[in-house]
């Protein structure tokens, strides 16, 4: 889009990235003991202590909230894909609009034209 002005993808390819992006964020953030400690340490509490110090070690939290955060940029680049489809989808209506219009203009000067050379 950046370098040809266009975007060549369709609703539906939009839909389907946009789909997959919330299944990946849903996954993250909803379905995964990456942010909670796992409910297996409530059954051996004494390596708990291990899993915070671990956790805090590799950051887990810090790079979870990075992930949103591009999980984020990527949910607004695909919400602007799909104004952009919207935009331009509204102009297209306008355009058959428009041209019906002429289409009805026509018509009644052709049938105004016919009852002026009938002399009706």
């Amino acid at each position: 889009m950046a370098q040809t002005g266009h975007l060549n993808l369709t609703d539906r390819a939009i839909l389907e990235l946009s789909g997959e992006l919330l299944a990946y964020s849903a996954y993250i953030n909803l379905q995964t003991d990456v942010l909670d400690t796992p409910d297996w340490f409530w059954d051996n509490e004494t390596y708990e202590p291990l899993y915070d110090k671990v956790a805090r070690y590799l950051d887990v939290r810090h790079r979870a909230e990075i992930v949103n955060q591009r999980l984020g940029v990527l949910s607004d680049m695909y919400a602007l894909f799909r104004d952009e489809r919207h935009i331009l989808y509204g102009h297209r209506l306008e355009w058959i609009v428009i041209w019906l219009i002429v289409v009805e203009i026509v018509l009644d000067l052709l049938e105004l034209a016919v009852l002026y050379l009938t002399g009706k």
